[in-house]
């Protein structure tokens, strides 16, 4: 549930709520997730404030358009989260290229800030090659309060690409982990997410796989370990609009 409001050309306001667990058991509490502030400095640069969006993976969200059914791939692993308190800003730098950068808490929209006080960072590039085929990569920090040679600050890359025309849709995104958690190891985690769709009519059928997997990268050979989480899920299905704003499903998933 949300609403947004545009003062005048340059600011604008937007309120998102979000329903899900809380840490006390509930599973329906209503949460705030997004209430900020837009500013368009220029036909280029945007900038907003409050309780934001975050932008680690919004470009393969909206690929795969169908978060009621299940999140995108890190948010579903919970490699990032999709709303925090910070700033962000965009900037068009033309019909092919933009960048974008936030500073956020790093605790997400259902928790407050922690007593270390420190900001998750992070910057990408989008970049449009033409009206079907488009890509993006987004490096994501997060900094450690520790002043110890085991810890460092916790990086995620992440690339993106994805093919889009009148009939079907086809996405890939993978994305690397180094020093989980902040603590300082050859230890790599690898996200890969694929995802298409073909519309037939009515009708829209569509399968997605994601893959998660742990590498120990020694000096001499990668060994493969398996951590909390590792393996595979897969959804596919098909889904109808029954109208603008309403849609249906019906999939199965397997882990």
């Amino acid at each position: 549930l949300g609403y947004g409001y545009k003062f005048d050309d340059k600011f604008g306001a937007k309120v998102t709520l979000d329903v899900g667990k809380n840490s006390g058991g509930s599973q329906y509490t209503a949460f705030l997730k997004v209430a900020s502030l837009s500013y368009k400095a220029s036909e280029q640069l945007t900038l907003d404030a409050g309780m934001i969006g975050a932008k680690n993976f919004k470009f393969m969200e909206k690929a795969w358009g169908k978060r009621y059914i299940e999140k995108s791939a890190l948010d579903k692993n919970k490699w990032a989260n999709s709303a925090d308190v910070g700033v962000s800003g965009t900037y068009k730098i033309s019909n092919m290229f933009s960048i974008d950068a936030q500073m956020v808490n790093g605790e997400g929209y259902k928790n407050t800030q922690d007593s270390d006080g420190l900001f998750r960072t992070g910057a990408g590039i989008t970049i449009k090659l033409n009206d079907k085929l488009s890509g993006r990569i987004f490096v994501d920090n997060v900094p450690t309060a520790n002043d110890s040679s085991v810890y460092d600050e916790q990086t995620i890359t992440t690339g993106a690409l994805v093919y889009k025309n009148k009939n079907y849709v086809l996405g890939a995104e993978m994305s690397k982990m180094e020093n989980q958690d902040n603590l300082v190891s050859d230890i790599k985690r690898d996200l890969v997410s694929l995802y298409a769709s073909i519309n037939m009519g009515y009708y829209n059928f569509f399968d997605r796989r994601d893959i998660l997997s742990t590498d120990d990268e020694d000096v001499n050979e990668t060994h493969t370990l398996i951590q909390n989480g590792d393996g595979t899920f897969q959804i596919f299905g098909v889904e109808r609009e029954l109208t603008k704003g309403l849609k249906i499903s019906a999939n199965m998933q397997s882990t």
